[in-house]
């Protein structure tokens, strides 16, 4: 269904660089980005598998967006719908629909020329198996976490297969059509403690093991109460705490557009010199390329082939991520995008395992969950937010439950020399060790 769709939308397209639209517009070029998709979900709500909160379902789901250029300089961007593809649509109509929602923009974006595609592995044949023919390894999972729920805890999951074709085409000549899948399984135990996984290929048995053993330590650890927080507690984010840092201050600052209007912590003279305002031991970039990660992929949706992008590099600022039109405005050639906050890949000189940098924390707290994050200004960095779900550390012993509330700067962190991190096989970000202040609430 999706590419008839797709063909369809190309001749309507193509006929409409040669023949004037209902409006008098004549198109000069456009691109479009179509992806259908089957998705399988299911779940578990208070410990109750396929109730009416989190029923079974398999749904087919088809999205995609169109970037036309006018003949008189103006450009539009549309949305693509399932219902383009129904016997007898009006395609006339909707291009006058387009037409009518056609703007100026003094920095317009052209559409790129065909580039080689690099080959980046974003299926995985055993999710699309799991929806085209066998769903039962889904529900299986899910009896398997309620079955290693502790007696008396309060258990809710969840559990998404997708597998879909992507069709990225243009007038310039690029038609790029390509498989992926994804694969995310999340629960929380009592509403407090919270881990999942979420990849381009099923979890395997020793992530589960890992995963869910960090888990129950940590909602075994909650029962507990910790000691109070002092001046010199050392604050550590959890991996997907320090994944919503990312998001929250590295999207907004990082983005070609608001550095280019001024919007962002950093200049545009800041990046081409090269300024170093972070610890040298820092790195950041966006990296598609790898293999079934969730944020991969093979090209943008504008047709930009998938490339490493270093956004920052030994605390130096290297480069925004960039779009089409940004780098044009930049002078430079488009970068990777981020695939949400997924995309980014944060590394540290000052690193080790998780297990060895526990051992070595005298006094410190973990930050498991944070309230207000999106409230915070991203471009001055400054936060001051409740953690009322914190673990007390004590000579590399976690003791028990604290609620503290947690106040800094994120850039500040990132430019300490105090400042480490501690990785984990399990999880994508890294531990954020800090001496950010916390107090208890």
């Amino acid at each position: 269904m999706t590419n008839n769709l797709v063909n369809q939308l190309n001749d309507v397209l193509t006929a409409g660089q040669k023949h004037s639209t209902g409006r008098g517009a004549r198109i000069r070029e456009w691109r479009t980005n179509i992806s259908g998709e089957m998705v399988l979900s299911a779940g578990i709500k208070n410990n109750i598998p396929g109730s009416i909160y989190t029923p079974p379902s398999l749904k087919s789901i088809q999205r995609g967006n169109v970037y036309i250029v006018w003949n008189d300089g103006k450009c539009s961007y549309g949305t693509v719908e399932s219902i383009f593809q129904n016997k007898g649509f009006d395609w006339e109509k909707q291009l006058d629909y387009w037409r009518m929602a056609a703007f100026e923009d003094i920095y317009i974006a052209g559409v790129p020329q065909p580039q080689p595609i690099p080959e980046v592995k974003v299926e995985n044949r055993s999710i699309r198996e799991l929806i085209d023919d066998d769903h039962e390894p889904v529900f299986a999972r899910l009896q398997e976490i309620l079955d290693r729920c502790p007696a008396g805890v309060h258990l809710n999951a969840n559990i998404m297969c997708s597998a879909g074709m992507n069709y990225v085409q243009s007038s310039t000549g690029l038609s790029v059509a390509y498989p992926d899948t994804a694969y995310a399984l999340s629960w929380s135990l009592d509403s407090i403690v919270g881990n999942g996984f979420a990849q381009r290929r099923p979890v395997t048995e020793k992530e589960i093991a890992g995963l869910w053993g960090d888990s129950i330590r940590m909602n075994e650890a909650f029962q507990s109460r910790g000691n109070p927080v002092g001046v010199e507690t050392a604050v550590i984010f959890t991996p997907s705490v320090t994944g919503q840092f990312l998001a929250q201050y590295i999207m907004a600052n990082f983005n070609g557009e608001s550095v280019l209007e001024g919007q962002s912590r950093f200049s545009r003279e800041q990046f081409r010199a090269g300024e170093q305002v972070f610890s040298s031991g820092l790195e950041l970039e966006i990296n598609p390329l790898l293999p079934e990660r969730w944020g991969s992929y093979p090209l943008t949706s504008e047709g930009i082939p998938a490339c490493r992008t270093p956004l920052i590099q030994n605390g130096a600022l290297n480069s925004p991520f960039l779009t089409v039109k940004n780098a044009q405005r930049w002078g430079t050639e488009p970068t990777a995008l981020p695939a949400g906050g997924a995309g980014l890949i944060l590394k540290h000189r000052r690193t080790g395992t998780w297990q060895d940098v526990l051992k070595k924390i005298d006094d410190g707290v973990i930050v498991h969950s944070i309230l207000g994050l999106h409230t915070q200004n991203p471009v001055t960095g400054e936060y001051s937010l409740s953690a009322p779900c914190s673990l007390r550390v004590i000579r590399g012993e976690i003791t028990g439950k604290v609620d503290i509330k947690i106040s800094g700067s994120f850039w500040e962190i990132l430019k300490s020399e105090e400042t480490e991190t501690a990785s984990s096989d399990l999880y994508n970000y890294p531990y954020l060790i800090t001496k950010t202040g916390a107090e208890a609430l």
